[in-house]
């Protein structure tokens, strides 16, 4: 059974393979377009009775005062991190030149 199916891929040239796999991608697509086009049409008919209700966004939350300190908290040490970094590798750079 392999030694058949490794026979007739020897055997095929790569345009035929290419050509086989654009028919397949065709096939495809021509598929999932149908799908998509037959799911508008049904959501078209199912919008027209009212049943395309979306729900409204609810306000926001308010943030609790330990949160609203863990986040200051992590922004100053990130930006010393980054600064950290920076001078050390424009240090670095000044040292290989």
């Amino acid at each position: 059974m392999k030694k058949d199916e490794y026979d007739e891929l020897e055997g095929t040239h790569i345009y035929q393979m290419w050509n086989q796999d654009l028919d397949n991608l065709l096939e495809a697509l021509e598929k999932q377009e149908a799908r998509e086009e037959e799911d508008r049409l049904a959501h078209k008919n199912r919008g027209a009775s009212g049943g395309n209700k979306r729900r409204q966004p609810s306000a926001p939350k308010r943030k609790t005062e330990k949160q609203q300190s863990t986040k200051k908290s992590a922004k100053p040490s990130s930006l010393m991190d980054r600064l950290a970094n920076a001078a050390m590798s424009s240090g670095a750079r000044n040292q290989l030149q």
